[in-house]
């Protein structure tokens, strides 16, 4: 097996493990909260989930080699290797230091990065439209869960919940 293939089937790797490890530890923490599900239980269907969910939408992954920067040019292997790698250091230094992170905006930051450091086209008008949706998304998450909270104390009792 050629060098190059080695080093993107490690990065992969690492890249699988952070983003466990930095989503499914989120998730996890949630759901073990609840005394109805058992650690087991979601354990199991976050395991499944991981395997499932990637068949059915793979369209944040094409906005990253698509639409931020064209990788296709000469050395767009190494920069997208280097942009992963600097995203995974992100993400792994902040999470050690337990601050919460996005895996999703680390990644952006090291593929506009990489691609402006190698000199790639990075396309500004994608990179501040998948910015703007990072920091619209926990307002909009935020907002969600008033209007559900609200609704859940009309519709139930607080045994029910």
């Amino acid at each position: 097996m050629p060098l190059d293939a080695v080093v993107l089937v490690v990065v992969a790797v690492l890249f699988a493990v952070v983003s466990g490890i930095n989503d499914g530890g989120a998730l996890l923490a949630t759901g073990l909260k609840l005394p109805t599900v058992r650690p087991v239980t979601g354990i199991l269907v976050l395991a499944l989930l991981v395997a499932v969910i990637p068949l059915v939408t793979h369209r944040v992954a094409l906005t990253f080699v698509t639409r931020l920067a064209t990788f296709d040019d000469p050395g767009g292997k190494i920069a997208m290797t280097i942009a992963v790698i600097s995203s995974l250091a992100v993400v792994a230094v902040l999470s050690a230091k337990g601050r919460p992170t996005s895996l999703t905006l680390a990644v952006v930051g090291g593929l506009t990065g990489a691609g402006l450091g190698w000199g790639l086209p990075v396309s500004p008008g994608s990179v501040v439209l998948v910015l703007a949706f990072g920091l619209a998304a926990p307002i909009a998450g935020g907002l969600l869960a008033w209007v559900l909270i609200r609704v859940l104390v009309v519709v139930t009792t607080a045994r029910g919940l």
